[in-house]
């Protein structure tokens, strides 16, 4: 029993562990996101980071409800890489379509 219970702790310590090694936001990024807390007011905002094109990117869709609005997609120096959506449906980033392609969606931040 003894066993058990030393077993089901050491268990605990490394899911605890795995879980919090959370992938680590840039600090441009991170600024962005404090800026957001304070001005955005859109409910549906949210800023989605995504493995795109062998990196991480980052998605700011701040006006989901607004049908011609644009998705800012940034890399992690917030250097612009694209925009996506729009009237015209812009699905291409850097010649990919972004769509197909954007893998491992993580939600960072929502309002």
């Amino acid at each position: 029993m003894r066993i058990l219970f030393i077993l089901a702790t050491v268990l605990s310590i490394i899911s605890c562990s795995n879980s919090s090694e959370e992938r680590s936001i840039p600090k441009c990024i991170q600024a962005e996101i404090d800026l957001l807390n304070s001005t955005n007011t859109d409910p549906d905002a949210r800023v989605f980071q995504y493995w795109f094109n062998d990196r991480h990117v980052y998605l700011f869709d701040l006006m989901p409800n607004t049908p011609d609005g644009a998705a800012l997609v940034v890399d992690e120096n917030c250097v612009e890489i694209c925009s996506l959506g729009t009237i015209a449906g812009i699905v291409d980033c850097e010649g990919i379509n972004f769509v197909e392609n954007a893998n491992d969606e993580q939600v960072i931040w929502s309002n």
